[in-house]
C-alpha cells in the first residue's frame, strides 16, 4: 500500500465512521422499540471503532489527525472511568449522585468528542489543500458547525443539572445540530476521499 492509498483508506474509515455517527445521532432523537436500540448500541460502537481506525492510519500524516487520535483514545478512558466511578456513586451514595456524576462526565466525553471531531476535520483540510485548495475550504464550515454544537451541548447539560426547564429543548437542538454536524462531514470526506482516488500514485 503506497502513501497515497494509505490517505485514501484512513479517510474512506473517517467516512464510514462519520455515516455510523450520523446515524446513531438521528437515532437517539427518534422514538425506536427496545430491538432497535440494541442496533443503534451496536452501530454507535462500530462507528468508534472505525473512528479509531481511521485515525490510528492517518496519525503520521499531520497534527490534527494525530492529537484527534490521543483525544478520542482519551475519551473511550474517560467513558469508561466515567462510567465506573458513577456506578460506584450509585451504589454508595445515591441514585442522585450516580446521575450528576453520569452529567458532568457526559459534558467532558462530548468536549472530546467534538474537539477531536475538530481537529479530525482540520487535519483533512491540510491533507487535501495541495490537491483541492478550494474544497479544502469547506471544511471550516464544519469546524464552525462542531464549535456551535458544543456550546449547545454544554449548555443543554448545565441547564440539566441546574434543573431548568429549558434543557430538554436545548438538548434536542443540539442533537439535531450533531445530526447535521456528522452528515456534513460524512459527505466532506467522501468528497475528500473521491478527490484523492483522482490522484495517480506513484508508477501510475
Amino acid at each position: 500500500m503506497n502513501q497515497n492509498q494509505r490517505k485514501q483508506r484512513g479517510v474512506e474509515l473517517l467516512f464510514l465512521a462519520q455515516v455510523f455517527a450520523a446515524a446513531t445521532s438521528l437515532a437517539a432523537i427518534l422514538p425506536l422499540p427496545d430491538g432497535l436500540l440494541n442496533l443503534v448500541s451496536l452501530a454507535s460502537i462500530a462507528g468508534l471503532v472505525l473512528m479509531v481506525a481511521g485515525l490510528n492510519t492517518l496519525r503520521t500524516q499531520n497534527g490534527g489527525y494525530r492529537w484527534a487520535y490521543r483525544l478520542t483514545i482519551g475519551e473511550l478512558v474517560l467513558a469508561f472511568l466515567g462510567g465506573t466511578v458513577s456506578a460506584f456513586a450509585g451504589m454508595m451514595v445515591s441514585v442522585a449522585a450516580m446521575l450528576q456524576t453520569m452529567s458532568l462526565v457526559s459534558i467532558f466525553v462530548m468536549a472530546l468528542e467534538l474537539a477531536a471531531m475538530y481537529l479530525c476535520c482540520g487535519g483533512t483540510m491540510e491533507l487535501i489543500r495541495p490537491i483541492a485548495p478550494q474544497a479544502a475550504e469547506q471544511g471550516s464550515m464544519i469546524r464552525m458547525l462542531i464549535l456551535v454544537v458544543l456550546a449547545a451541548s454544554v449548555a443543554s447539560l448545565a441547564l440539566d443539572l441546574l434543573s431548568l426547564g429549558a434543557a430538554s429543548f436545548v438538548a434536542l437542538l443540539a442533537s439535531i445540530l450533531q445530526v447535521a454536524c456528522a452528515a456534513y462531514f460524512a459527505r466532506f470526506l467522501f468528497q475528500c476521499r473521491k478527490l484523492m482516488g483522482a490522484v495517480p500514485g506513484p508508477g501510475e
